[in-house]
């Protein structure tokens, strides 16, 4: 019995880690406002993930936290809705909805253009800053990971019974620009 449960624990063991899998990676192309409007507001990061594998691997789920300035933390969790083709790289969008809309942002970069906002990021990245032109430069740390689907039957099973989830993770940190409130 004991020889049979060390033969099962090899095997699962072969298939989770020894066959030539290598994670793919993933970082944050692109960071930005795509809408504000007084009641809406949403801040899109662009990702872009490299497959190294010979095989494609599906995409399951992303679960991302965005931080603005000091403001509070934000986390969101959804399907990317694509498969990284082998040997290949992927893009896709994970989108942000700002609470409170474009008024709680034009609260925050108000109080950045009147104090700064103290950030963690260091330097001059942890403030709100105008540039005197109409804009305002808004520091953010966004920080997740990219759930995906390994091939296989033996993974498929685990990865549906929750036993294996693999994961790629991003960390990301900057300003995104955005037109500043009120009157100039």
């Amino acid at each position: 019995m004991r020889a049979l449960v060390s033969v099962w624990c090899l095997g699962v063991g072969l298939a989770l880690g020894a066959c030539g899998h290598s994670a793919p990676s993933a970082r944050v192309a692109d960071a930005r406002l795509t809408q504000a409007s007084a009641g809406h507001a949403v801040v899109a990061f662009v990702i872009e993930m490299e497959n190294p594998n010979a095989y494609a691997l599906p995409l399951h789920e992303a679960r991302y936290t965005l931080r603005l300035g000091e403001g509070p933390s934000q986390t969101v969790v959804r399907v990317p809705k694509t498969t990284l083709r082998p040997s290949g790289a992927g893009r896709f969008e994970l989108p942000v909805a700002i609470e409170g809309g474009a008024g709680a942002l034009a609260a925050l970069i108000q109080g950045g253009i009147q104090g700064g906002i103290e950030g963690g990021i260091g330097g001059d990245q942890g403030r709100a800053d105008d540039d005197g032109a109409g804009t305002v430069s808004v520091p953010y740390r966004l920080t997740g990971t990219v759930v995906y689907r390994r091939p296989g039957e033996i993974a498929e099973r685990l990865f549906d019974a929750g036993l294996s989830r693999p994961r790629a993770r991003f960390r990301d940190h900057g300003t995104i620009r955005v037109e500043a409130p009120g009157p100039r």
